[in-house]
């Protein structure tokens, strides 16, 4: 019985891992004294299994989908980052799993978007972290993405994968030149813009190649050809 307390001491701290066993030979009338026995019998048997469980790093269920990540069998109360389980990478706020969270995540240098609680490898796009919205292309932060990105319908202009509102002027996107204002494209925008040093005619926000006459611009008129 004294190797018997130790071993369902041990099993308390890896996350009741035995008390299924117990429960189900409750259910079946099994006298207390027989579910110690069988339970004893289970672990003596099992031996390498325990000591596992004991020194399990990873995440375990605490039942009601609430999920903690251990290291050597202890809950990392501490930690906050991306674990990997069987395959996928989960989201960890001070050691139990947070489904709740979506956002970015630095994990040894790099950010990664988590979309609730899972980091989402299938996601491009923008997300807000602190108040600023960064561009994330597959699932990572793209620091050297400079250009457009659609965002629920409206284009902006990323810069080093930041987005930036104080750009005013032409980016290229797969070929074409648009005009950007304030960081949004502007797609009522017919006039001119400066782009080096050059000036160039954009209708509808997008730079016409083939224009040729009059231009409105800040209360003058310009020749474009």
């Amino acid at each position: 019985m004294r190797l018997l307390k130790q071993i369902c001491s041990i099993a308390l701290s890896a996350g009741m891992l035995l008390s299924p066993v117990a429960s189900v030979m409750a259910a079946e009338g099994v006298t207390q004294t027989a579910a110690e026995e069988t339970i004893e019998s289970v672990v003596s048997e099992n031996e390498d299994a325990v000591e596992y469980a004991s020194g399990y790093t990873g995440l375990t269920n605490y039942g009601g989908n609430v999920w903690r990540y251990q290291v050597n069998g202890t809950v990392q109360w501490n930690y906050t980052g991306l674990v990997q389980y069987y395959g996928t990478w989960y989201y960890v706020e001070k050691g139990t799993l947070n489904w709740n969270y979506t956002g970015l995540t630095n994990y040894y240098g790099t950010w990664y978007y988590v979309e609730k609680g899972v980091l989402n490898w299938n996601y491009t796009g923008l997300t807000n972290y602190y108040g600023t919205w960064y561009y994330v292309e597959k699932g990572v932060l793209n620091w050297n993405y400079t250009g457009l990105t659609d965002y629920y319908g409206t284009w902006y202009y990323v810069e080093k994968g930041i987005l930036n509102w104080k750009y005013n002027g032409l980016t290229n996107y797969y070929g074409t030149w648009y005009y950007v204002e304030k960081g949004i494209l502007n797609w009522k925008y017919n006039s001119i813009t400066n782009y080096y040093g050059t000036w160039y005619c954009a209708t509808n926000s997008v730079l016409t190649w083939d224009y040729t006459g009059l231009v409105y611009y800040y209360g003058t008129w310009y020749y474009v050809e």
